[in-house]
Formats: structure tokens, C-alpha cells, sequence
């Protein structure tokens, strides 16, 4: 006739009441619980739901970074380890002069930069 949580009408209390059933709200208060010669009391059972989905979040990171870290490829990081296989081919091949087709512009970018600030240089000291 009521759903929890609603405010009982006044027509339905009295028929309610006629009947002999009166409203009432149950509940459990746990102060212990025994399992496996282990005794647990109320303060060791509560749970807080938002910290163990911090924890799970931060473990789930951890283990994403250590398995990026290890470059051990699963489906939640191949984009991760690709970016950083992408990167590291950027920066061996401008460290060791490699001209890979790709990256040739970033490489002679760099190369006139180098020169126009030498250039400041040398002629700054002549000056």
C-alpha cells in the first residue's frame, strides 16, 4: 500500500490500524561477528565504500604505470607503450643523427634553430 520511505496517507493508517498492523522501522546493530576462531567487532566490519574505490583506482594506476614501466603489453596500456615507443624513436634518432623519413622535418627544424642561434652568437662577438 506504501512504499518505503513514503509518508503512510491518513485513510491508510486507520485501516492499517483497524487491522493491528502499526508501522514500525527494524533494524540490526551488529557488535561482533565470529568466523574461523576470529572475532570481529562492529568497528572492524564498517566499510567505507568511497575509500575502497580510491584504493582499487590507485591500485588499478599502480598496476597500469609498473606494466607500462615493464613495457608487458595488455589491452588497457598498447597505447600507452606505443606513445612512449613513438617518443623514445623521436629522441634516439635527433640524439644520434638518424634521419627517419618522418621525423626529417622536426630533425632540420631543429637544425636551422641551432644554426640561427649560432649565428647570433658569432656575429654578437664580432660586433
Amino acid at each position: 500500500m506504501v512504499k518505503e520511505g513514503e509518508e503512510v496517507p491518513r485513510k491508510v493508517a486507520l485501516i492499517l490500524s483497524k487491522l493491528g498492523i502499526t508501522p514500525m522501522e527494524v533494524g540490526l546493530t551488529l557488535h561482533a561477528a565470529y568466523q574461523d576462531g576470529a572475532i570481529f567487532t562492529s568497528e572492524d566490519l564498517i566499510t567505507d565504500i568511497e575509500m575502497i574505490i580510491g584504493q582499487i583506482r590507485m591500485a588499478y594506476a599502480e598496476a597500469t604505470n609498473l606494466s607500462v614501466s615493464m613495457t608487458f603489453p595488455t589491452s588497457d596500456n598498447i597505447s600507452m607503450l606505443l606513445q612512449k615507443a613513438s617518443m623514445e624513436i623521436h629522441n634516439l634518432s635527433a640524439k644520434a643523427q638518424i634521419f627517419i623519413p618522418g621525423l626529417l622535418e622536426g630533425s632540420l627544424s631543429r637544425a636551422e634553430s641551432e644554426a640561427n642561434a649560432l649565428y647570433k652568437l658569432v656575429h654578437k662577438e664580432s660586433a
